[in-house]
This record gives structure tokens, C-alpha cells and sequence, in this order.
């Protein structure tokens, strides 16, 4: 009921009833700017690069980052936006007085401090269990105009959040399965 409250999100079916933030709040609202940029927590080579080369792209370009601060291709991603000194989204699966994985700590605070958010539906003191990474997927989607996968497995936690924007009606990018190694079965499935 809140005017302050992303119109993205309540147009999805299982909206969050409400949402805590920190930092910048208005880039939430910025929706059709917002991309989101998904992908595994042991990306390859390849594609670790590519997650922060694209965000850094895009950011240069005046779109923001939407991803999940999890390691691997998230925190590729808003490494890549914040060395374009662009703004990111991270939507965390815990209370925001908590950052998992711990290691990004100091990244969940240069996205704070260069003007980007963090974003959760879970109150403060609230630990993360396996459910609530899923959940967070749909926010992710939901804030986002397009999400883009790097690079997946089947069974990556990126599947149920491209199941997701498929839902939302989101446009979906994905790398070609070929320019990374073996954990893209997740890509080649969504092109085929």
C-alpha cells in the first residue's frame, strides 16, 4: 500500500506483503533500466568474465544491476556495474543485517555506498534457508525489464529464476552453451 513500493513487484503472482531496504530506494522504481544478470555460484573462467563485463557494459550504458550477491556470477556482476560506477540491486534470502556469503561483506557495502540497495522480504535476524534463495529469484526477475543468464547447470538455483521471468513475461538472454566448459547444461537446455 505504500506509494514507495516497487510496481514490479506487485504485479507478481506471491508479492512480497512487504519489503526492508537499504540504501538507494528510488532504482527499485527504475524498472525498465533494471537488468538483471543471474548465473552459478562456480562459474567458469569464461564466465565469470563475462558476468562482470556485461554488468560493466550495461552499466556504462545507464542500466542497473539486478543479481543476488551469491558468489560466483552475482558477485562478478556487481563488481563489473560498480567498476562502471553504475547502480546494483542485490536481493538477499536473509535479513539485511546479515550478508551471505560473508566474504561480500564489503561489496554489499560498496553497493550501498556508490548509491545502489540491498533488498530483502525477510526481517532483520532472520537467517537464510535453502527455500528463501528460491523465493529471492522471483524478486529478482520481478525488479528486472530483462534477466540474463551466463552460465548454468539443470539444476542451478539460475533455472528456477529464468521458471520465474518466464512467468513474469520477462525478456530472457542466455549464453551459447559453447563459449564456456562444462557446467552449461543449464543454457543449452533453456535454448533447445
Amino acid at each position: 500500500l505504500d506509494n514507495d513500493y516497487p510496481e514490479s513487484l506487485k504485479n507478481i503472482d506471491d508479492c512480497p506483503i512487504v519489503i526492508f531496504i537499504k540504501g538507494s530506494e528510488e532504482i527499485l522504481n527504475k524498472h525498465e533500466r533494471n537488468i538483471a544478470i543471474i548465473g552459478t555460484r562456480k562459474p567458469s573462467k569464461n564466465g565469470k568474465q563475462l558476468a562482470f563485463d556485461s554488468a560493466k557494459l550495461l552499466s556504462k550504458d545507464d542500466h542497473s544491476i539486478v543479481s543476488g550477491l551469491a558468489l560466483g556470477c552475482d558477485t562478478a556482476a556487481h563488481q563489473g556495474c560498480l567498476d562502471a560506477d553504475g547502480l546494483t540491486i542485490a536481493v538477499l534470502a536473509h535479513g539485511l543485517d546479515i550478508i551471505s556469503p560473508s566474504s561480500n561483506t564489503r561489496l554489499a557495502k560498496q553497493i550501498i555506498e556508490k548509491g545502489g540497495v540491498l533488498v530483502s522480504e525477510y526481517s532483520i535476524e532472520t537467517p537464510p534457508q535453502n527455500f528463501m534463495y528460491v523465493q529471492r529469484n522471483r524478486i529478482q526477475s520481478a525488479l528486472s525489464k530483462v534477466v540474463i543468464l551466463i552460465e548454468s547447470d539443470i539444476k542451478g538455483g539460475s533455472m528456477k529464476t529464468m521458471e520465474f521471468a518466464k512467468k513474469q513475461g520477462k525478456e530472457i538472454w542466455i549464453y551459447r552453451p559453447d563459449i564456456f566448459g562444462e557446467s552449461t547444461a543449464g543454457n543449452e537446455k533453456l535454448i533447445n
